[in-house]
């Protein structure tokens, strides 16, 4: 387990995230995997907002959709607000199209949890 948790989470902002999040290109993507399954068995988290890398299937409104793995905090995902089988929208580079990063704030992944 904790070799998948490793696998897919980094200590820091990615050094692309910035540009993405300005200039990036915008779509919606949907979720492939649940985050909790990374935390499966490991005591409650309290220190940095860390990164963590999900898979997605990014779904841009003028180009064919690509699965890609999403980067996104720790504390968009907490709390189940973030799971598998969910739209959310995302900016990618469409030079990069590896640099996918997830756009919707605490307050945007809420509503989607009351909508369903």
């Amino acid at each position: 387990m904790l070799e998948l948790l490793a696998k897919n989470v980094f200590g820091s902002r990615p050094s692309w995230a910035k540009k993405v999040a300005k200039e990036g290109q915008p779509a919606t993507a949907l979720v492939l995997e649940n985050p909790k399954n990374y935390f499966k068995g490991i005591p409650k988290y309290e220190g940095a907002d860390i990164w963590l890398d999900l898979a997605v299937r990014v779904e841009p409104s003028l180009e064919a959709p690509l699965e890609a793995r999403m980067k996104c905090q720790l504390s968009q995902v907490l709390g189940s607000l973030l799971e598998a089988d969910m739209r959310v929208n995302v900016k990618y580079d469409r030079q990069h199209k590896d640099r996918v990063l997830l756009v919707d704030d605490i307050n945007a992944l809420l509503q989607y949890r009351i909508k369903k």
